[in-house]
């Protein structure tokens, strides 16, 4: 499918690049920290969200612990998402939706 032709479902096709996460993706990452964690309606803006204590705190440091992975997709000139993971070295420390192996 070309860019900007019409899939079956009426939508319009875009090709997404990625690339490995880099330290100046931080504010971006955060920016998708929030909408992932407040992804419905009635949710507080950015901005609230941002200075409430340690809501970051699943991202900080990002990309300084071994294992630290994140993509960051482009369309363009601008980024349009980003996927993450982080390994976690016991429960004691992990949030909610820990997976043990």
């Amino acid at each position: 499918m070309v860019d900007g032709a019409r899939n079956d479902r009426g939508g319009v096709a875009v090709t997404v690049e990625s690339r490995a996460y880099r330290p100046d993706d931080e504010g971006f990452l955060r920016r998708m920290h929030y909408e992932a964690v407040y992804w419905g309606p009635g949710r507080p803006s950015f901005a609230e969200a941002a200075g409430r204590p340690g809501f970051f705190w699943q991202i900080e440091g990002w990309g300084e612990r071994a294992g630290d992975t994140a993509l960051i997709g482009w369309v363009g000139e601008g980024p349009v998402g980003a996927a993450w993971y982080r390994f976690w070295p016991g429960a004691a420390e992990a949030p909610a939706g820990f997976i043990d192996t």
